[in-house]
């Protein structure tokens, strides 16, 4: 590899890796404000909405508290979540996982 290419790499490495923290930030906002608007719509404490805590089971979840959700978090993030993506959001760890990965409109 030429000089020149090597140069282009490093810099694109150190782009990609001056990007890491923002892109975990950005998870971790993500994260913290879709169990914010869990908390709220089930109006628990914050402390009780962990990314393990079964929607259905441990928080009392029914088909139209998840579409519900569904409708805060397309509000609050701009999203369009499919109503497919439904069925997988099982625990609150998967909604911030599906609303992470739904595209922004």
């Amino acid at each position: 590899m030429s000089v020149a290419g090597r140069i282009v790499l490093a810099a694109i490495a150190t782009m990609v890796l001056g990007l890491a923290p923002l892109i975990a930030r950005a998870q971790d906002d993500i994260a913290g404000r879709v169990r914010q608007i869990v908390a709220e719509h089930f109006r628990i404490a914050e402390t009780q909405v962990t990314d393990e805590a079964s929607l259905k089971r441990d928080l009392g979840a029914d088909e139209l508290d998840l579409v519900e959700l569904v409708m805060a978090f397309d509000a609050a993030f701009g999203t369009r979540i499919p109503d497919a993506e439904i069925d997988g959001m099982r625990t609150v760890g998967d909604a911030v996982r599906i609303v992470a990965e739904s595209p922004r409109s």
